[in-house]
């Protein structure tokens, strides 16, 4: 199966951010974590929403989505770092075959 590095890359780069942007989704975004303002004036809808959370295990749903996001984000970096890899070996055979081109001209020119 040929696959083409532009895209793999690009792919990469595009599925990094999404996990980023959930992350932040998540994480900063969404209220979930952390007492809404309109519940500070409330002292009853504070502690209904205390109740709530914790009846959801909202902390614990948050941090079992935080390891997993983190699973996806080491699985990305890993398939980023084999790209990048390939890449370098590639790029690497095209400089040793220029090189090897320029000795043989070098050559030629000398035996001439």
């Amino acid at each position: 199966m040929v696959v083409n590095l532009r895209n793999m890359i690009y792919y990469t780069f595009y599925r990094l951010g999404k996990l980023h942007e959930l992350r932040y989704k998540i994480n900063l975004k969404s209220e979930l974590l952390d007492f809404p303002d309109i519940y500070w004036d409330n002292e009853v809808l504070e502690k209904l929403y205390s109740q709530l959370k914790s009846h959801l295990d909202l902390d614990v749903r948050c941090n079992y989505c935080n390891q997993k996001l983190d699973y996806c984000r080491d699985l990305m970096d890993l398939l980023h770092q084999t790209v990048d890899a390939t890449e370098g070996h590639r790029l690497e055979k095209i400089i040793i075959s220029l090189i090897a081109i320029e000795v043989i001209i070098e050559l030629l020119k000398t035996a001439l």
